[in-house]
């Protein structure tokens, strides 16, 4: 069936960008704060939450293609994405709750395995929105350059969930003003305000965009099966085109996982920040990303998408290390450095 092209309404498409808010809250969260909380504040060991959140990304690597195959092959008269986007908007809430709710006096294993449960359902029902919501975009967007507009929007929203998910904690709940980031109590309202936010975003931007769904592809006859969806894998691993994606992707991830567990220890024992200034930090990085929305369609019409991607992430990699870089190397000044902060935000913005 080919897309009718059409042109989308401006609720609809904040409605289809502010989707990607609870899977950035989600992610920043997890990625931030998820080992600093049970390190430091439940008391277990680094390698044990480090094990538990690397087994929770093996199943989602797992269960990603698994969901995108169902929604494809799934009919309904909602279509076949909303009904995912529905179903997930309670789970996902609820299990980003429990992440940072372990009962108290658990046994070391009972909290590993608090983490990793709660881990793996944060994980699976933010997917189960994410995935069918974001492969709403060539659907209603199959123009080249508009479907780039589109994703740039929805992009901008996922840095708003990151930016919100670092304002509730350095401005709110783990303030160092209500106990800092071991402060037990404080996660707990962090995951409850949390967990609303996720629920509600995910409501909106289902209801939102509930009425493309008359003009978005409907599904094939053919079934759901195991046997599919181990063929579609493994015909997408002979394609030159995404092995090089995933590959990138591979490197990239473990860059995002390394840095993004690290960061909150870098921040305040590295360069001994107290959570006001962390949270100053996010100031560029909206900045950034929203200038990133208007810019990134416009380069990628005069450049090409391939080699705006190659300069843009060589000066992402050069701009990001070079703080820490420079300090190894003797060349930054100590943390009595008046201008220290102001030097962050300013690499923080370009590496944005």
């Amino acid at each position: 069936m080919t897309v009718e092209t059409r042109r989308l309404g401006r609720t609809t498409r904040w409605a289809f960008g502010i989707g990607a808010l609870s899977s950035g809250l989600a992610g920043q969260a997890i990625s931030v704060l998820a080992l600093i909380f049970y390190n430091q504040a439940v008391g277990m060991s680094a390698a044990a939450v480090g094990l538990a959140l690397m087994i929770s990304l093996v199943f989602d690597a797992f269960w990603d293609p698994a969901i995108g195959l169902w929604s494809d092959r799934t009919r309904s008269r909602i279509g076949r994405r909303h009904p995912f986007m529905y179903a997930s908007i309670i789970p996902a809430g609820v299990a980003f709750w429990a992440l940072w709710s372990p009962p108290a006096g658990m046994s070391d294993s009972g909290n590993f395995a608090w983490l990793l449960a709660s881990l793996m359902a944060v994980r699976f029902f933010i997917s189960l929105s994410e995935i069918p919501s974001t492969s709403l975009a060539p659907e209603m967007a199959p123009d080249y350059d508009k479907r780039t507009s589109l994703i740039a929007g929805r992009y901008f929203w996922g840095v708003i969930g990151g930016v919100l998910a670092s304002m509730l904690a350095f401005q709110g709940f783990l303030s160092d003003r209500f106990g800092g980031v071991t402060h037990l109590a404080g996660y707990v309202k962090y995951g409850l305000t949390g967990g609303a936010i996720i629920a509600i975003t995910v409501l909106v931007s289902s209801l939102g965009t509930h009425k493309e769904i008359p003009h978005l592809t409907q599904a094939s006859e053919q079934p759901f099966s195991a046997r599919d969806l181990l063929r579609e894998v493994a015909s997408a691993f002979t394609n030159r085109n995404f092995a090089a994606i995933m590959i990138a992707a591979l490197f990239s991830g473990m860059n995002a996982g390394i840095s993004g567990g690290l960061s909150i220890y870098f921040n305040l024992y590295f360069f001994e920040l107290s959570t006001d200034q962390i949270s100053v930090l996010i100031g560029p990085v909206l900045l950034a990303s929203l200038i990133g929305v208007f810019a990134a369609p416009l380069c990628s019409r005069l450049w090409g998408k391939k080699p705006v991607v190659m300069v843009s992430f060589a000066l992402a990699i050069f701009t990001s290390t070079t703080p820490i870089g420079l300090r190894l190397l003797g060349i930054l000044p100590g943390n009595d450095w008046p201008w220290l902060l102001t030097f962050l935000v300013v690499e923080t913005f370009f590496a944005t």
